[in-house]
């Protein structure tokens, strides 16, 4: 029925975090199977130790961001905007990943060669720290008035859905885009990207009622909106009465 339905920008939101969730699957999957790339493929030929050290600089990214950055940034520029500012950020730092291939001798490079790969995973889950909370925010501000166990039940299951079948439907199209050539498996961050982005043009009308309403709400909670209590009128009281308060004696009646 059709009083039932799902406000429209509470679905909008939760498409929002769908692919936010199948994006940020898919490009960790790509970045082992990336740098897993032999030597003579042009490859860094890391190992689980390798990659686990890329992850630990990551997961530093992540707690800074968490700790230091992050309650900052909402309070100065809005839930919305830092939203904008993580995607910008997570698609950009994967987008340079040609540029981050050039150091993948390591005979040539050595230990240097983890410096830019290390940069990128900081800034990378730096910035999905900035786009998961957000999430989170917006779809329980969204579901007010609603059953929030069951909106969040339905973005949980739709984000676990999309996290199952974009790192298998990447690892596809990396092993078709080989065959294009050194710069040809480098395609399929960008077919992510793309993806994340239609998600999220399709999303940011919803988001963007959501963040004006918080913002309206935020303005009627703030102290300075609140209305002053109206003046108390003083009593006059007589002498015995103040002699009495100052000693802070009770008043007996008579």
């Amino acid at each position: 029925p059709k009083g039932k339905r799902y406000p429209m920008e509470l679905i909008q939101t939760i498409v929002s975090y769908c692919g936010l969730s199948g994006a940020t699957a898919a490009q960790n999957q790509l970045l082992i199977l990336l740098v897993s790339y032999e030597k003579s493929a042009g490859g860094f030929e890391f190992g689980p130790r390798d990659i686990g050290f890329l992850q630990n600089i990551g997961a530093v990214g992540l707690v800074s961001t968490q700790l230091f950055l992050y309650p900052k940034l909402t309070k100065k520029f809005g839930f919305l905007n830092v939203f904008l500012l993580g995607f910008c950020m997570a698609h950009l730092s994967y987008g340079l990943f040609p540029v981050y291939g050039l150091f993948y001798d390591k005979d040539k490079y050595g230990m240097w060669r983890f410096v830019p790969l290390g940069c990128m995973q900081f800034m990378y889950t730096a910035s999905t720290g900035m786009m998961f909370p957000t999430a989170f925010a917006f779809i329980n501000r969204a579901a007010e008035g609603l059953n929030r166990g069951a909106v969040n039940g339905w973005a949980n299951s739709s984000g676990a859905l999309c996290r199952a079948t974009f790192p298998p439907a990447s690892a596809v199209l990396l092993s078709i885009s080989t065959r294009w050539g050194p710069l040809g498996r480098y395609l399929p961050l960008y077919i992510v990207t793309v993806i994340a982005a239609i998600c999220l043009a399709c999303s940011l009308p919803g988001l963007r009622v959501i963040n004006a309403r918080s913002a309206i709400n935020a303005r009627a909670r703030s102290p300075a909106a609140v209305a002053p209590a109206p003046p108390v009128a003083l009593v006059p009281t007589s002498l015995e009465e103040d002699s009495r308060n100052a000693r802070r004696e009770p008043l007996m009646e008579a």
